[in-house]
């Protein structure tokens, strides 16, 4: 007879992110894998309302008194038969390690499908969240080793048991961490050890080891520091013989790759990144200032234990380069960019309404030899059948008609960066131009310099100045395409309008767990404000509500009410219809500045928002001068009901005019496409 005493402990890592929660009521999450374990399973569970530390992962672990344990976390998702599935296979083979198919994107129908469309051993989820561990075994690892963070033990406890593969099982788990790619990992080692150096391993531990190194190399160049050895890391990368692999991590992390190139053999310090028309890009990573001939960019200073490494961009001229005369290598800047050329834009693959619709729009209407032009969107978006009827030249994104015209064109402009590789042809070796969904307000350095363009749209001087510390050669001061036409209604409208960013950390969550971050609270406190309330009511003015793409399937977590309307309009509809328009960190305010529209910021806990983002804080809101910053609700609401954006414009046009200063609204687009023909 089956035993019914519990096997397994379930430990659940409370988030952090969540706000406002009853701790003296079960937390949902608990219900939910009572539910799923039914009366056919028994489980410990325990709730962790604290971060699981180095520290109080190992209290949780000494404490356990099952065989097994597994590790979730709040925020999380997983399959509906996860739980029974993983302790009937450990009971039915006693292994030390079961695990489904991990992922850290959204959690797919068909795990095993999903996981043969990537490179899994590569891309799976490498923390320990979502897998079943023996507990005895975990506690000989910790008297083996002095220190292991929850970041390595997934890894560690392979190499020590010499796990060398693992068969998921046909469930699946997401840590739903989709932005893991530009954020990247904090690895905290011992103070000689990252990982075991192990006698034997596998391909498939060996990718894995490579994908925490290359993603804890992005955590350093994001935050310019680091407590690690990379003479550890060098070691690890020789050790385990991991340049042959470096092609999987190319593609999303090039500098990252690069780096592990240089690790592993410090004499390979110049790294090809990008062609251009008339430069080849190089990456030089040094350990030491190099003085370069302009044009060239320090991009990355990154202090860690043991060395400070420099690196820079270095643009040389393409004459100097030999041509490979392999009929293998295709150069994609032979034909130049004529009127039959084939040109292919696109914004997001779910929407369009962004500057390359604009730019689309302009080179049908004022450049009409253009004849092969293409703009590429989902069929299933919204915007499909409207760019339809406006005799756009649809593709379906990700189609064989896609693909074929991606390899053909001469160029693609997008507003969107996008890592997209078709037989050979990306955006390292073809043309592409990118017009940027927004003005740069913050540092994205790290992520911008990760990225391959031939030419990056700017607006205003400041953002071009900025620009150019990291793309010398690709920035043009022209101005987004979507601000040629943008103007403020001369009629009033009762219209105000709040258009809220999104939080990278909120990214992924069910409506249920979003519902309980800081993002939701400050904007149901801002709607739910009684004094707002009242004043729209009595004047009878609309506050539409605009939120971030990433945010629009979160709408049902708002309370919304005839005077307060979530919004699907357009941005430029909205824009120009708005008397004020209030956004928290969102550079669509800006756009509204522009068109002549009062703006207002209203943000609560800047340090906190900063604190998750894949990017650093850059310019001062309050110093910008382009309107009133504003850090309580109250604040921001009596200057709404006060209407104060009518009377204080005087204190903020200056600083508008001269943000703007260098934009010449009636030639952006046309700026854009005279710098596209030379490319």
């Amino acid at each position: 007879m089956q035993s019914t005493l519990p096997s397994v402990t379930i430990v659940v890592e409370g988030a952090r992110r969540f706000v406002d929660q009853d701790t003296k009521d079960t937390p949902t999450i608990v219900d939910r894998i009572k539910a799923e374990l039914g009366s056919q399973h028994t489980a410990t569970i325990r709730y962790a309302e604290r971060a699981l530390s180095h520290k109080h992962l190992w209290e949780q672990i000494t404490s356990i008194d099952t065989q097994y344990a597994i590790f979730i976390k709040e925020g999380h998702n997983w399959s509906a038969r996860l739980f029974p599935n993983l302790i009937q296979t450990a009971r039915a083979t006693g292994a030390k390690l079961v695990e489904p198919y991990t992922f850290t994107t959204t959690l797919p129908n068909n795990p095993s499908w999903a996981a043969r469309q990537t490179e899994y051993d590569y891309y799976r989820d490498l923390s320990i969240y979502g897998k079943l561990f023996d507990v005895d075994e975990l506690r000989k690892l910790r008297a083996i080793t002095t220190r292991i963070d929850k970041s390595t033990l997934y890894l560690t406890y392979r190499l020590y048991w010499n796990i060398l593969h693992t068969q998921p099982t046909g469930e699946a788990y997401t840590s739903n961490n989709p932005m893991i790619n530009s954020s990247g990992m904090k690895l905290r080692g011992s103070e000689n050890q990252i990982l075991p150096i192990a006698t034997d391993s596998s391909l498939e531990l060996r990718r894995g080891i490579l994908r925490l190194l290359i993603l804890a190399l992005r955590r350093l160049r994001q935050r310019s520091k680091g407590n690690l050895s990379l003479e550890e890391m060098g070691r690890l990368i020789k050790h385990y013989n991991l340049t042959p692999l470096i092609e999987l991590a190319k593609q999303h992390h090039p500098i990252e790759s690069m780096w592990v190139q240089t690790l592993a053999n410090p004499d390979s310090t110049e790294h090809l990144t990008k062609v251009l028309t008339d430069h080849d890009l190089y990456t030089r990573i040094s350990t030491s200032p190099l003085e370069l001939s302009p044009p060239s960019a320090l991009i990355n200073t990154v202090r860690t234990r043991d060395a400070s490494t420099y690196i820079y961009r270095e643009y040389r001229p393409k004459s100097l380069r030999n041509r490979s005369s392999s009929p293998r290598e295709y150069d994609f800047y032979r034909r130049p960019i004529t009127n039959r050329s084939t040109i292919l834009l696109f914004d997001r693959p779910t929407e369009a309404d962004d500057n390359a619709e604009h730019l689309y729009r302009f080179i049908a209407e004022k450049m009409p030899d253009y004849t092969n032009l293409y703009f590429a969107l989902n069929e299933s978006s919204p915007d499909w059948n409207r760019l339809l009827k406006q005799g756009f030249n649809l593709v379906n994104f990700y189609s064989p008609k896609f693909d074929q015209i991606l390899l053909e064109s001469d160029v693609v402009i997008s507003s969107q960066l996008m890592n997209i590789n078709r037989f050979g042809k990306d955006f390292s070796n073809s043309r592409f131009v990118y017009l940027q969904h927004g003005i740069q307000l913050n540092d994205m350095t790290a992520w911008l310099a990760s990225n391959y363009f031939d030419l990056i749209v700017s607006t205003g001087e400041m953002e071009t100045q900025y620009l150019r510390t990291i793309a010398p050669v690709e920035t043009l001061a022209s101005g987004m395409p979507r601000l040629q036409s943008l103007r403020k209604k001369d009629v009033r409208s009762n219209q105000i309008s709040y258009m809220p960013t999104w939080n990278f950390k909120d990214h992924g969550l069910s409506d249920d767990d979003f519902s309980k971050t800081r993002t939701a609270k400050q904007i149901n406190e801002l709607i739910h404000n009684e004094r707002l309330r009242q004043y729209l009511r009595s004047t009878e003015t609309v506050l539409k509500i605009k939120l971030h793409p990433n945010l629009q399937g979160k709408s049902k977590s708002f309370h919304t009410s005839s005077d307060i309307q979530i919004s699907y309009e357009n941005y430029q509809n909205i824009i120009e219809n708005s008397e004020f328009v209030f956004s928290d960190y969102s550079s669509v305010a800006l756009d509204a500045a522009f068109a002549g529209v009062p703006i207002a910021f209203y943000q609560q806990d800047s340090e906190d928002f900063y604190r998750s983002q894949v990017y650093n804080r850059r310019l001062n809101y309050e110093a910008l001068g382009l309107g009133p910053v504003f850090t309580k609700v109250e604040a921001i609401v009596s200057y709404i009901i006060n209407e104060a954006y009518k009377f204080d414009r005087v204190a903020y046009k200056a600083s508008i005019d001269s943000f703007f200063g260098t934009v010449d609204r009636k030639d952006i687009c046309q700026a854009i496409m005279r710098r596209v023909i030379k490319l």
